[in-house]
């Protein structure tokens, strides 16, 4: 039977573009047309504009109120705090909160502490971002009265919402080189917004998180990302230093604690990861990604119990969770429950088609039941996403030798023989060239 694979979950901070399952592709090269209108830098520090302030808020505002986004506030807005479990909020919010905005214009050191709060609910919205919210964006695109800075946060931000990540990226980085020098922390948001734009080109995103945390040291969610990107790379220890970091920051940043849980997992410090996820769910407990990350660890662990009330748990708040229904149908196997764990298999597939590993452990489940054609067809469909896995091709030929089909078979290894040199994998490639032998003297008897 395949080596079943677990599918973890890390927590990026940012406005994401796309599903729950799918992410953003690599933004292309940058679209050469000028993008520029004009000087971005205001006449004052952003946070003093209450204008700017208010205009921004009614952004996000619309992003959570349309998305059912759950908010993590600094605490100083005190009337989102009952929306915490809702996430719903209405107009008559939205207008309180513009109330309170316009109460501010006096109070330096309280407007600071709103634009952090703000910066906080931007890298806190969800994974679907609102009709509205580009509505309200472009409203301020064209807005005569709106400060040039306004307009081109507005402008990139309709750029990122819109899928067009190069152009995005373009005006945010051309609002972090205006804005440096005179609002250092608009300059760092933008560079945050570059790196996450950048999220698949992992030293990219590290260069701008880089810039981002030059221009503002306690800048907690760039480091959690920078973590992402330094585990993408390999580079453990790195990314569990920015992890650290993000947490003394930010005591209560459950998106960092799965994460920096996810790296301990790697490291096999997995007690270490058990408690990381354990305080992830503490303070988030409609988190379904760290229950999702807990249940892989207990399953490691041997407490499959355990792990599949945490899988359980992971369906019920998010249940088009196709790696929860997965990773779930990995515990059912290794419980030997095998028609619950098709089950999940076929879950995890209808939600996500292109699901590669899921028919790869659907056709070794099927092959345990003897279903062998079933197993066949669900290889045949990884093979089409994934051609040169040596391991598909090999389980395949298996399901057909027990079907009688042993020219096929001995053609899938082959294949897989082919493969296995091709990638200089030598030990699989010696266990190749055994079945080969195996199966030309079984069929001389």
């Amino acid at each position: 039977m395949d080596k079943p694979t677990d599918n973890d979950t890390f927590e990026n901070d940012g406005n994401k573009q796309s599903g729950s399952e799918g992410r953003s592709a690599t933004p292309v090269a940058a679209d050469e047309e000028n993008q520029r209108r004009g000087n971005v830098v205001p006449n004052q520090p952003w946070y003093k504009q209450k204008k700017s302030i208010k205009l921004w808020l009614a952004i996000i505002v619309a992003a959570a109120a349309v998305c059912g986004v759950l908010i993590d506030l600094a605490g100083n807005l005190g009337f989102f705090e009952r929306f915490q479990d809702s996430g719903q909020i209405s107009e008559e919010d939205v207008r309180n909160a513009e109330r309170h905005v316009e109460g501010l214009k006096e109070k330096h050191d309280e407007a600071e502490k709103l634009v952090k709060s703000i910066r906080e609910m931007y890298v806190e919205i969800g994974e679907d971002v609102s009709k509205k919210a580009k509505e309200i964006a472009r409203e301020i695109e064209n807005n005569s009265e709106a400060q040039p800075l306004e307009k081109a946060i507005a402008r990139a931000l309709s750029l990122q919402l819109d899928n067009e990540p190069a152009r995005a990226i373009q005006e945010w980085e051309k609002i972090a080189k205006n804005a440096e020098g005179d609002d250092n922390a608009v300059a760092a948001l933008a560079w945050f917004s570059v790196g996450y734009l950048l999220r698949q080109d992992s030293e990219a995103s590290i260069r701008a998180n880089d810039k981002a945390i030059h221009l503002e040291a306690n800048f907690p969610e760039a480091y959690n990302n920078r973590g992402i990107a330094k585990t993408a790379l390999g580079r453990l220890d790195d990314a569990l230093a920015d992890y650290d970091k993000a947490i003394r920051l930010k005591p209560k940043f459950a998106k960092a604690y799965n994460n920096r849980g996810m790296v301990k997992k790697k490291l096999r410090r997995l007690d270490d990861a058990l408690a990381d996820y354990d305080e992830a769910i503490r303070l988030k407990p409609k988190f379904a990604k760290a229950y999702n990350n807990r249940g892989m660890v207990k399953k490691k662990l041997r407490r499959l119990d355990d792990a599949l009330a945490d899988y359980d748990e992971a369906i019920r708040l998010k249940p088009k969770f196709a790696k929860a229904y997965y990773n779930r149908g990995l515990a059912m196997v290794d419980s030997e429950l095998f028609d619950d764990a098709l089950t999940d298999f076929d879950a995890a597939i209808q939600i996500n088609p292109n699901y590669f590993e899921a028919y790869i452990n659907r056709g070794s489940t099927n092959t345990v039941l003897g279903r062998y054609e079933s197993a066949i067809a669900d290889y045949d469909e990884a093979i089409r996403l994934k051609r040169d896995f040596v391991d598909v091709y090999l389980s395949r030929a298996g399901a057909k030798y027990r079907l009688g089909r042993k020219a096929e078979a001995r053609k899938d290894l082959k294949t897989a023989l082919k493969l296995a040199r091709k990638a200089n994998n030598t030990k699989l490639a010696t266990t190749v060239e055994q079945a080969l032998r195996d199966s030309a003297s079984d069929e001389d008897l």
